[in-house]
């Protein structure tokens, strides 16, 4: 069955930010806390969030511990982590260590928060040729996919830009990194235009998480982005069963998009249930 979920990145202009480099979200409306999302969750009748790790403040324990005592007092629980530190891609092995070093204690926190999976991206390829920074990152990826098992959890991979921007690299590191516990998160608005629905298409197979991606509806209640009707007849014609995440990237207010997002999803799909 799928279940809906709800990203705390819909929220991404009024949650602080954590995540590393000069860039950072835009801020409009007032700020909120990671503390507040499963309440705002469980207002809408959704019981399971995605929290990014950028809008983590640390992985201090006691911290953690906050976050979890938020979760359990709605009744909601972590469904994945995306995490964007660290760059599989590093053509240099030592600085891969160093890499691996900033993602590990996020797949730490992500395990103390209870989520059964995290979102790593591939990285930047510096460039080196495709072939050769995907077999480097497909290293990367089973050393991950090892260390989550251990855990008892599974590493994601989404169509996030650089070497995840075409169907046939994602596909392709599928099949070098050959782990059970390695599967995909098939983000509706990350693809070039042209290559979306073909993306999806070979993706959603291997999902174990769909980012359903909006941006800002009409007055008449159209998606004019993208074909959001699209995206949703492919996750349904796919038979994918598990969390369809929303995650409002728009610019309007954040609260009344991810109702309406959430009002669109349930008026479509007939098999979904809000995960509790």
């Amino acid at each position: 069955m799928l279940t809906l979920a709800l990203s705390s990145w819909s929220f991404h202009r009024r949650l602080p930010y954590f995540g590393k480099g000069s860039w950072s979200p835009p801020q409009d409306g007032p700020e909120i806390s990671i503390l507040s999302l499963p309440e705002i969750a469980a207002g809408l009748g959704i019981t399971q969030v995605e929290i990014c790790q950028a809008h983590l403040a640390s992985t201090d324990p006691e911290y953690l511990a906050e976050v979890g005592a938020a979760l359990e007092s709605a009744g909601n629980r972590v469904v994945n982590v995306p995490i964007d530190v660290g760059n599989l891609a590093e053509p240099s092995a030592e600085q891969r260590s160093a890499e691996f070093a900033q993602i590990l204690p996020w797949i730490d926190a992500a395990n103390a928060l209870g989520s059964p999976a995290v979102r790593v991206n591939t990285g930047q390829s510096h460039g080196m040729n495709e072939g050769g920074a995907l077999r480097i990152v497909a290293q990367g990826y089973a050393h991950l996919a090892a260390y989550c098992a251990e855990r008892g959890m599974t590493v994601l991979l989404e169509n996030h830009g650089g070497l995840s921007s075409t169907p046939e690299a994602i596909i392709e590191l599928l099949a070098l990194v050959d782990a059970a516990n390695f599967r995909l998160c098939p983000d509706f608005g990350n693809f070039a235009p042209e290559l979306r629905s073909e993306g999806l298409r070979a993706m959603l197979p291997h999902a174990a998480m769909v980012h359903a991606k909006m941006m800002d509806f009409d007055e008449a209640g159209s998606h004019p982005a993208f074909d959001l009707d699209r995206c949703l007849n492919l996750v349904i014609e796919s038979r994918y069963s598990g969390p369809i995440s929303i995650e409002f990237e728009g610019k309007g207010d954040p609260y009344a998009a991810v109702k309406r997002g959430r009002d669109y999803i349930v008026a479509r799909v007939t098999d979904l249930s809000t995960g509790a």
